[in-house]
């Protein structure tokens, strides 16, 4: 029996092999700039102890993320091997534990090429929420509340992105589309079942870090870049402030965009867009009459896509979350494969024009094409499939009998 389910599924098996094998390319890769912050904080923990070291930190992210590089480390050869084993282990835990949730094989085969240049190859810490974000998902999924808030919780103690998609999540939990539809009976399952126990677990994490853990709020909406290289609305306005004032950037070559840290009038425009936009969807969400988890996955999406094309202070790497909502939406209709191919794609693309394959980014000369920055032509990109996004969900939100998914609109418009 063994040998015959081994025949029948020796291309997949092949495939694993493979792919694992494969990951071995970036075993050496020295990761980005933040690999340097990573060590830092194993240092700290090592020196002046869990709590303290934290403090030291003056982290914009949540403890956990530290936590898991000092464990990881304390167990390897050395800090850089603990980071890079992290890394594997967080990546293949994610794979197998998506597939599980989703019984898919080639899901979870597109998870790890996604993911894999973000995490083994570059070191960011983004993978280390993606198992449990995965869990709370498919527990939402479930209407099991309480497990999907724990898990919840748990990435959003890892970082701070995760807190944006708190306000939905919550929403669709209790399942309730008017504000005189709540009943003492819904108002004790979103106290008992949401409000308390995410209350409980942030709380426990406040005694145990201190004031420390608040000010990483603090901090993480304190001074940000206009776009910190996330190909986005804010990436093409720094553009455009570089070419018409280049004395901002002193030695720098004008032809590229580089990140600007000065606080701009721009800074507060695109915070209070994004501030607006948000709340809009929110509400948008809040009025649906049927929350199914797939029009709950949407709404996130859009949610998300907002952050990340409007918001200030957006990193390359925060497009991690759209790429996992996406592989859901995948996982429940095949025709969103569109979004799923546009995002996984875009995310990786951003991380390796700025990067590369190993951290140390690409030649100027691929980066430039007939003496434009090609960075700015994907930022056009998203914003236009922003917009377009955006347009449809609100069609939607309108009258569901619309199709939304991109698919179906291109068979729409062809018949």
């Amino acid at each position: 029996m063994i040998f015959s389910l081994a025949k029948e599924n020796s291309e997949k098996i092949f495939l694993i092999i493979l792919l694992s094998f494969s990951s071995l390319i970036f075993f050496n890769t020295s990761g980005t700039i933040d690999v340097s912050i990573w060590l830092s904080w194993i240092k700290n923990v090592e020196t002046h102890g869990i709590i303290k070291g934290y403090a030291i930190d003056r982290s914009v992210q949540p403890p956990f993320g530290s936590l898991i590089f000092f464990l990881f480390s304390s167990i390897a050869s050395s800090p850089l091997m603990g980071i890079k084993l992290s890394m594997y282990f967080f990546l293949f835990l994610s794979v197998i534990i998506i597939y599980f949730v989703t019984r898919n094989f080639w899901i979870a085969i597109l998870l790890y090429v996604f993911f894999i240049l973000n995490s083994v190859a570059l070191q960011y810490h983004d993978i280390y929420y993606t198992p449990f974000l995965i869990l709370s998902f498919h527990f939402i999924n479930k209407n099991n509340c309480k497990m999907a808030i724990l898990f919840f919780s748990i990435a959003s103690l890892i970082k701070m992105q995760v807190f944006i998609l708190f306000p939905f999540v919550v929403i669709h939990l209790i399942q309730i589309d008017s504000i005189y539809n709540v009943t003492l009976i819904k108002i004790k399952k979103i106290l008992f079942n949401v409000i308390i126990p995410i209350i409980l677990i942030h709380s426990f994490i406040f005694v145990v870090y201190g004031m420390p853990y608040i000010k990483s709020f603090k901090r993480a909406f304190g001074n940000t870049p206009l776009s910190g290289q996330g190909m986005n609305i804010g990436w093409v306005i720094t553009y455009i402030i570089e070419l018409v004032s280049p004395e901002k950037i002193a030695g720098q070559n004008l032809i590229l965009a580089t990140v600007i840290w000065d606080k701009t009038i721009f800074h507060t425009i695109l915070k209070i867009s994004f501030a607006i936009l948000y709340l809009v969807l929110l509400i948008k969400y809040f009025y649906m009459k049927e929350k199914k988890f797939e029009v709950f996955l949407l709404f996130l999406y859009g949610a998300f896509l907002t952050y990340f094309v409007i918001n200030k202070g957006v990193h390359e790497n925060h497009m991690h979350i759209l790429v996992l909502i996406s592989l859901f939406l995948y996982y429940l209709d095949k025709n969103n494969l569109i979004i799923l191919i546009i995002t996984g794609l875009f995310y990786n693309i951003n991380l390796f024009i700025f990067y590369g394959y190993d951290g140390n980014g690409i030649p100027q000369q691929i980066r430039m094409l007939l003496n434009f920055d090609i960075t700015i032509g994907f930022s056009f990109f998203i914003i236009i499939y922003y917009i377009f996004f955006i347009y449809k969900l609100f069609i939607y939100s309108e009258d569901p009998s619309n199709k939304l998914i991109m698919t179906r609109l291109n068979k729409d418009v062809s018949e």
